[in-house]
């Protein structure tokens, strides 16, 4: 598990460490957007848990936006965005109603994936640095020139007698 801090620091744009510029990133959070989230604040409720969205341990929560905001500022493209629904079979158990209530979850992430989404996957990839970009440039123009030198006559020194 990487922090965006950490994944900054990481050569996406060559190849070293095993990581190549087309190297792709799968991220997910809970969605604090998420609609029983936000009858609890409603309530005036906002009380970390064990688990779930307010998990002690989520120490930054997102919403759709902000999660997208967080790796585009930390310079990455977000290729796909999905809202996973909540688990109600690790609430219910493997039972019809709990089928149907993600069947449902499913039908309404489809109408609004912010508000009904219980965590969020993205699919990222790491935009090209400005350190790889001049240094793709610098590596095609001496291409070219080298390319142009080759097309070009060669001038035979002659020495006029």
């Amino acid at each position: 598990m990487y922090s965006v801090e950490a994944l900054r620091k990481i050569p996406f744009d060559s190849n070293t460490n095993d990581f190549h510029f087309d190297t792709e990133i799968l991220a997910s959070t809970g969605n604090i957007g998420f609609a029983a989230n936000r009858l609890m604040l409603l309530f005036g409720q906002f009380n970390y848990g064990k688990s779930g969205i307010l998990d002690i341990t989520h120490t930054r929560l997102f919403t759709f936006g902000s999660f997208r905001r967080l790796f585009d500022q930390a310079g990455f493209r977000v290729r796909e965005a999905r809202g996973i629904p909540a688990p109600f079979g690790l609430v219910f158990g493997n039972l019809r109603v709990s089928r149907a209530a993600a069947a449902l979850n499913e039908a309404l992430i489809a109408i609004s994936g912010g508000l009904f989404s219980y965590q969020i996957f993205f699919v990222l990839e790491p935009l090209p640095s400005l350190e790889s970009l001049l240094g793709d440039a610098h590596a095609e123009s001496t291409r070219r020139i080298e390319s142009a030198a080759k097309r070009m006559p060669q001038e035979e020194t002659t020495s006029a007698g």
